[in-house]
């Protein structure tokens, strides 16, 4: 019974501070910020049906000052609680959120995810802000790095998913050093199997593919589970060549070179082929993508590097 009236008052607060969140949300960003001062709990509750928190709100929003003044009381508030907890004093001056901070040492209200698994830290990758990645990051990079979403995918994953190279080269170089390339490419797979690389090459966000290739070489002969290398997912790229009706050619280039074991590759001048590729020798009747140099570049990076790992 004792336990039964503690759920519902803990379920009424919830809901009490849901309609708080909401109508300060209505009143404006400011508002948001001074309830999350004066009431901590407003660090975890969710606002929508989407399991947004009032941070995720503001990241999917845009807003950098609020997201890092929200960021900053999360973290003040952990800060109260454990000197708190040193002083071992039974009286509080505030209500503070019940688990601002877990058996881990890391920061409960930056991990929760929402409906799909991502946490604030996921959404801003996603979106590309580097400024709000950064400031959620440095909280407790160690373990909003490793948090992965519903579909397996990590904050750099996301990064990488949707072309957005700034953050995912920040968020790369704050990555743990793990001391075998398993464990290390742990973070750049989702579920299906698909790794960085693949969903680069996908999205053709070709320079961000050759980045990855050059930090992380091991993953051009990775496998998703559909058996596919990145090399794979280029070649089924139409749109990544000169032409779509020209693509036949090519895409039988590329899987021959992936089954053939002993073919030797061609060598080229990299300046003429380059303006030759580029425009088809004739300004006036230009059939090659302006991106089409650097997936000739970055084809010849990546079949050199399958080649090795056959």
């Amino acid at each position: 019974m004792g336990n039964d009236f503690a759920e519902m008052t803990s379920t009424n607060e919830m809901l009490e501070m849901v309609w708080k969140i909401r109508k300060a949300m209505q009143t404006g960003w400011n508002e948001v910020v001074n309830l999350y001062e004066s009431d901590p709990i407003a660090h975890e509750t969710k606002v929508n049906r989407s399991g947004y928190t009032a941070l995720h709100v503001a990241v999917a929003d845009g807003q950098e000052d609020i997201v890092e003044k929200l960021v900053n009381l999360i973290i003040k508030t952990k800060q109260n609680n454990e000197l708190e907890a040193k002083s071992s004093s039974t009286s509080t001056t505030t209500r503070a959120a019940p688990e601002i901070k877990n058996k881990n040492g890391n920061i409960v209200p930056l991990r929760i995810g929402n409906q799909k698994g991502n946490t604030p830290l996921h959404l801003a990758a996603s979106i590309g802000n580097l400024r709000m990645c950064q400031t959620i990051a440095a909280v407790d990079s160690r373990f909003l790095l490793e948090i992965k979403n519903d579909a397996g995918e990590t904050p750099l994953f996301l990064a990488a998913l949707h072309g957005k190279k700034d953050v995912f080269l920040y968020l790369n170089s704050i990555l743990p050093k793990h001391p075998t390339t398993f464990e290390a490419t742990r973070s750049f797979r989702r579920d299906n199997g698909d790794t960085i690389l693949h969903c680069a090459i996908n999205g053709e966000y070709l320079d961000l593919a050759f980045l990855i290739i050059t930090l992380h070489e091991e993953l051009a002969n990775s496998f998703n589970k559909d058996g596919k290398t990145p090399l794979h997912t280029l070649a089924s790229k139409p749109s990544a060549f000169k032409s779509a009706s020209n693509f036949g050619k090519w895409k039988t280039i590329v899987y021959k070179c992936i089954f053939v074991e002993k073919l030797k590759k061609k060598c080229h001048d990299g300046q003429t082929s380059s303006r030759s590729l580029k425009d088809g020798g004739d300004n006036n009747h230009k059939i090659y993508p302006e991106n089409y140099t650097a997936l000739v570049r970055f084809f010849d990076v990546l079949w050199e590097l399958a080649m090795v790992g056959m």
